[in-house]
């Protein structure tokens, strides 16, 4: 069984495109864009996947100070053991959906996010 991460980190793709949104001036800083990519993949009922060369940029001290985080995915992803490589997984999927999004829209409607990537997944669930 995988250890669970101490530290999380967005591969150069996720990077990329947290650096594309933080310039529209939509977010305050670069966790919270990680964090929605997260909420986005989570939405999307996305799979995880395995990350390797990922370089660290949060601890999840203070990624997750208060362990929402750690106790949402662990609650929605029931057959895994390790919440933050999970989480990490999501967010780099999700940061770049968010950035195409965005770049669709002109825009962040969080209600038009929302329903768009729950408008194809039905009920299913994530894990």
């Amino acid at each position: 069984m995988a250890l669970d991460k101490k530290t999380v980190g967005l591969s150069a793709d996720a990077q990329l495109a947290v650096d594309t949104i933080m310039e529209t001036g939509m977010f305050r800083d670069q966790m919270d864009v990680a964090k929605l990519g997260l909420a986005l993949a989570i939405a999307r009922r996305l799979p995880p996947t395995e990350m390797a060369g990922v370089p660290t940029k949060w601890n999840v001290g203070s990624f997750d100070q208060d362990g929402q985080v750690r106790n949402s995915v662990l609650a929605l992803y029931s057959d895994y053991q390790t919440p933050y490589r999970i989480a990490e997984s999501l967010m780099n999927q999700g940061v770049p959906m968010l950035l195409e999004y965005i770049d669709g829209s002109g825009d962040l409607d969080l209600e038009g996010l929302l329903d768009e990537a729950t408008a194809s997944v039905g009920d299913a669930s994530p894990a």
